[in-house]
């Protein structure tokens, strides 16, 4: 690929891309498909895809993994993903800045567009 212009942290370059061809016709038609199927109802109306994860779920002939999956998976999208808390913390537990609390929103911001430049996010 050359002349492709990447950012120090491998990142593109904006208005620049890896894929210049974009995707394949065969990748749309597949998509295309996929999304047909998951759109599909049954004759009463209700997503064939969701009420086949209910089927796994409540088939106790089905292994335990599959309907615990199909469980998972019907949860997050009646209720959303459960929340993941994420501690990020120095050595010895401590934190990366000391109290952010006591940070100005001037150092908050100098610290986010650091971490950006560098291609991190919190």
């Amino acid at each position: 690929m050359s002349g492709a212009k990447r950012r120090k942290n491998g990142t593109w370059a904006p208005g620049v891309s890896g894929n210049i061809t974009g995707r394949s016709t065969k990748q749309r038609e597949i998509e295309e498909l996929a999304q047909e199927a998951l759109d599909a109802d049954t004759k009463d109306g209700k997503n064939k895809a969701i009420m086949a994860l209910a089927g796994i779920m409540e088939d106790t002939d089905e292994r335990a993994q599959d309907r615990i999956n199909a469980t998972k998976l019907l949860m997050a999208y009646a209720y959303g993903n459960p929340k993941q808390r994420t501690e990020i913390t120095g050595k010895d537990g401590e934190s990366l800045y000391g109290d952010v609390r006591e940070l100005s929103r001037a150092q908050l911001m100098e610290i986010a567009a650091r971490d950006m430049d560098d291609g991190r996010q919190h």
